[in-house]
C-alpha cells in the first residue's frame, strides 16, 4: 500500500509540472478522420477503410511519444495487447508531440522498441487537438462505425505490480465478445506526460 501511494504521488507530482489541459469527454462521438503514413512500412493507412474489413472489430488509437517515462513504462504492455488483439483491431500509435519531437526520431525509437501496428505522426497535432488528447499515453477505442467506445489509460497503474484494472484490454474484450462495457469503465482521465502540441502556423 505504501509503495502504491508513493507511485501515485510521483504521478501527481509529474502532472503538476506539465501544462494542464481540460479533460474532454468523447465517448459516443465520432473519432476524427485518420489518414496517415505508416513510418514502418511507408504505406498510407486510411482508418475508415480498415474498419470496413470483415475481421476487424474496431481500432485502438494511442497517443504516445519518445521522451515520456510514463509512456516508456507501458511499451511492453502495449505490445502484449497488439499480439493478443491484433487480428481483430487496427492499432495505431500516433505521436502528436510535434512541438518537440521529429518524425525521424519517432521512427527510429519505434524500431528500437519493437513496435507492431501502425506507427505514425499526427501532423500539426491536428487529430490530438480535435479529439482533445492531452497526455501520453492516452487511448481511444473505436468501433467499426468510427464511434469512440472507450477513452482513457491502458490500465490503472504505471507500475505493473499494482495493476487492479485492465481498462483497455477490457474494452477490447467487450467488442470481441459483444458484452457491453459498464458505463463507468468507458471514459476516464488518462495519466502521463502532457502532449507538446505543434504550434499553429
Amino acid at each position: 500500500m505504501v509503495k502504491r501511494i508513493a507511485a501515485l504521488s510521483m504521478l501527481l507530482l509529474l502532472a503538476t509540472t506539465i501544462e494542464a489541459k481540460p479533460f474532454k469527454k468523447v465517448v459516443g462521438q465520432e473519432f476524427p478522420a485518420v489518414k496517415v503514413t505508416d513510418l514502418m512500412t511507408g504505406k498510407e493507412v486510411d482508418l475508415s477503410k480498415e474498419l470496413k474489413k470483415d475481421e476487424i472489430k474496431g481500432a485502438v488509437i494511442t497517443f504516445t511519444c519518445i521522451g515520456c517515462p510514463v509512456a516508456k513504462a507501458y511499451e511492453e504492455r502495449k505490445e502484449d495487447l497488439v499480439k493478443k488483439y491484433g487480428d481483430h483491431f487496427v492499432f495505431i500509435f500516433l505521436n502528436a508531440n510535434m512541438g518537440s519531437e521529429t518524425a525521424d526520431a519517432w521512427k527510429d525509437y519505434a524500431k528500437e522498441s519493437g513496435y507492431s501496428g501502425v506507427v505514425a505522426v499526427d501532423e500539426g497535432s491536428k487529430i490530438a487537438k480535435e479529439i482533445g488528447a492531452t497526455v501520453t499515453p492516452e487511448c481511444y477505442v473505436i468501433n467499426p462505425k468510427g464511434t469512440v467506445v472507450f477513452h482513457g489509460p491502458i490500465d490503472d497503474s504505471q507500475d505493473p505490480k499494482y495493476i487492479e484494472d485492465q481498462l483497455l484490454a477490457n474494452a477490447l474484450e467487450s467488442l470481441v465478445t459483444g458484452k457491453e462495457l459498464p458505463e463507468e469503465k468507458r471514459e476516464m482521465q488518462a495519466f502521463g506526460c502532457g502532449i507538446n502540441y505543434a504550434k499553429d502556423e
